[in-house]
């Protein structure tokens, strides 16, 4: 795809209900602008859907299209706490405290277009009609 062909598609997904269709190394993928906690994200359906299970187990789709976000167990109180702490026990508790979701929601259309770049290699932009070819 060209710089032009992502310029169209960030203008077009700007307010809620709008959305692309894009053919992703064989998968027909769907961008569409939608409103959550009064907030505008992009969700991205993958051949027409967005499964539990795609959030769950780790699989192709998940690593492609989902956004990954890093969580923390410790609490503000805790990390101050383990400040204290000499730095290899810093990391050992931190990493034992971190962990990971999925989400097919994407807040940023910058990153969303980084991660699909970065994690596919064919890249088409649709009209409604191509996806089922």
């Amino acid at each position: 795809m060209t710089k032009e062909d992502w310029e169209s598609i960030e203008r077009k997904l700007c307010y809620p209900g709008a959305g692309v269709h894009l053919k992703v190394d064989g998968y027909a993928v769907t961008l569409r602008v939608m409103t959550i906690k009064m907030k505008m994200v992009i969700a991205v359906y993958v051949n027409e859907y967005i499964k539990g299970e795609w959030l769950v187990e780790d699989c192709d789709i998940r690593r492609r299209f989902y956004q990954r976000r890093k969580h923390s167990l410790l609490t503000a109180a805790d990390k101050k706490k383990l400040a204290k702490e000499r730095k290899s026990v810093q990391k050992a508790v931190q990493e034992q405290a971190t962990y990971y979701s999925f989400t097919p929601y994407w807040n940023s259309f910058r990153s969303l277009k980084s991660h699909i770049i970065k994690n596919n290699e064919s890249i088409e932009l649709c009209e409604e009609g191509d996806l089922n070819e």
